[in-house]
């Protein structure tokens, strides 16, 4: 085995601490940092689609990943949902169960929009509008 892959095997797949691992592989812990490589989270990135990995043992642990295309970071929890979400099919809105249309459903919805174009209620709007431009102006005098 190649001493990349036999250092990234265990660095990802032992308890061994980086020193133990460096010193099982003749190598400083900077040599060995040199060789280990992000492993894959097996998600695709929300943002970009790129594939979502570790950067290190401590994130794996904390469930954090990163695109290494546009550098997003989350974590795992979320981008599993987002990917669960974006591959389910698109639901129906619920509704809630309402009153049994009849006849009378229509002219009810007519005379709420009537109501509002009654040029009674304009014509009082306008008027209240007026007074208190009116009644601002008087205060500015003062």
């Amino acid at each position: 085995m190649e001493p990349d892959a036999r250092a990234n095997q265990l660095y990802w797949e032992s308890d061994k601490s980086v020193n133990q691992i460096a010193d099982e592989l003749e190598l400083s812990k900077g040599m060995l940092y040199g060789m280990i490589r992000p492993l894959p989270a097996d998600l695709p990135c929300p943002r970009c689609s790129a594939a979502l990995e570790y950067a290190n043992r401590t994130a794996r642990e904390r469930g954090l990943i990163a695109c290494p295309a546009c550098g997003l970071e989350l974590d795992e929890e979320r981008a599993r949902r987002q990917r669960d979400e974006a591959a389910a099919p698109p639901r129906e809105p619920i509704s809630a169960p309402g009153p049994v249309a009849s006849s009378e459903a229509p002219r009810k919805r007519a005379a709420i929009l009537d109501r509002r174009r009654d040029p009674v209620m304009i014509g009082a709007g306008l008027l209240l509008i007026a007074a208190g431009l009116w009644l601002f102006r008087g205060l500015n005098r003062r």
